[in-house]
């Protein structure tokens, strides 16, 4: 039986892994007009900073799942993070912006080991009734991000230039790995490596009941949400006049709001039931996401409302999590990788898609029907989810 110290430091660990390959996105996007003068090329040159590793990562994650179902994952997710450390170094030192971009995309593919790897072992590591809480614990190093990681990032790269945002995820790395090797233990694998790897990997988790249900949930819920997200800084802008700073201060405690309402939800997931809340959560998540560009007599009213909206969200997803790695216990990394590959296009659909609509409509109220429209799918599509009982999975294809 692990004791709350252990545990505590089990949980300190993950998030920082989390933590690290979570800013690697956001910490370079402050940097991209330093890129461009520091290296001379344009705009969309500076773009393919961030193109690149998403490209990289979402390619990458699918191989992964089935090596982290395979592998002892807490080796995994040490070598993933030495790759991710030496990765920045490389772009630390790059001498050109080619190279600068190579080890980007090595940075992407170091940072695809660590989802299915991180929440593969939260679901060996700790049981079922309680992974709602640690999930939520885990999730709020991401909110972390743009709160202590971006005004971070942002002294220092004014300090002493860019180079500080990738010498310090190199530093945020090499840190994850000396907590690893100290206070995570290894644990017995529960899962079942199907032979054929990645085809056969992915047939198994397609085949099993629920499965796809599921990673619809996770392609809908992102779609809805930052189908809205990506537009809200140009709404508060155009409708308040909000400068950057104040866009960059309401994304501060929009942070703030969603850390609380992770630990609520994973709270509640395990003494409520965890498909119960989901649905409950994406419920009650309608509500603000129709009323924010329609209801604005006021700022402070409209950004509570965002900020209640981000909390249904942050409420519901330790929940959807949960339940998703234990619909397919046998090849649980490669679910897990496929999950957050899926996430990624979610996001993707929801920003094409609200970018149309904006540019036929320019009405952020045209968005927020759409919007909409995408969240109660999603709802619908929660409902079918299996009951809080863990499924016996399928041991081999």
């Amino acid at each position: 039986m692990q004791s709350r110290h252990q545990i505590f430091f089990v949980l300190l660990s993950l998030s920082l892994v989390m933590f690290t390959y979570s800013s690697a996105t956001l910490l370079i996007t402050p940097i991209l007009p330093n890129l461009e003068q520091a290296f001379d090329v344009g705009p969309s040159a500076s773009g393919a900073a961030l193109s690149y590793y998403a490209l990289a990562f979402a390619l990458a994650l699918l191989p992964f799942g089935p090596l982290a179902d395979r592998f002892d994952k807490r080796r995994l997710l040490m070598i993933g993070l030495a790759l991710f450390a030496f990765a920045n170094l490389g772009c630390f030192l790059a001498p050109t912006f080619n190279w600068f971009l190579t080890f980007r995309t090595v940075t992407g593919i170091a940072s695809a080991m660590l989802p299915p790897s991180l929440w593969g072992y939260v679901a060996e590591y700790f049981p079922f009734e309680k992974r709602g809480r640690a999930v939520g614990i885990i999730m709020s190093s991401f909110s972390l991000v743009p709160i202590l990681g971006v005004p971070l990032g942002a002294y220092l790269a004014q300090l002493f230039g860019w180079p500080a945002i990738p010498l310090l995820l190199s530093a945020c790395g090499i840190l994850s790995v000396v907590f690893l090797a100290i206070f995570l233990p290894q644990v017995e694998s529960k899962t079942v490596y199907v032979k054929g790897a990645l085809f056969k990997g992915i047939s198994s988790v397609v085949k099993t009941p629920h499965s796809l249900v599921a990673l619809c949930t996770t392609l809908f819920a992102g779609a809805a949400h930052w189908g809205l997200l990506a537009f809200l800084p140009g709404f508060l802008t155009k409708v308040y006049g909000f400068s950057t700073m104040s866009n960059g201060l309401f994304l501060s405690l929009y942070g703030i709001a969603g850390i609380a309402a992770n630990q609520v939800g994973g709270r509640l997931a395990d003494q409520v039931g965890k498909k119960r809340l989901l649905v409950r959560a994406f419920l009650f998540y309608i509500l603000p996401l129709m009323l924010i560009p329609i209801w604005s007599p006021h700022p402070w009213v409209t950004l509570g409302l965002m900020i209640l909206w981000n909390m249904a969200l942050s409420v519901a997803l330790p929940a959807q999590i949960t339940i998703i790695t234990e619909i397919v216990p046998a090849a649980r990394s490669t679910m897990m990788s496929m999950n957050t590959a899926i996430f990624n296009l979610g996001i993707t659909m929801g920003t094409m898609l609200g970018g149309k609509v904006m540019l036929a409509s320019g009405s952020f109220q045209s968005l927020a029907i759409l919007c909409t429209v995408l969240a109660l799918v999603n709802v619908m599509l929660c409902n079918q989810l299996p009951d809080d009982v863990p499924q016996t999975a399928t041991k081999s294809a």
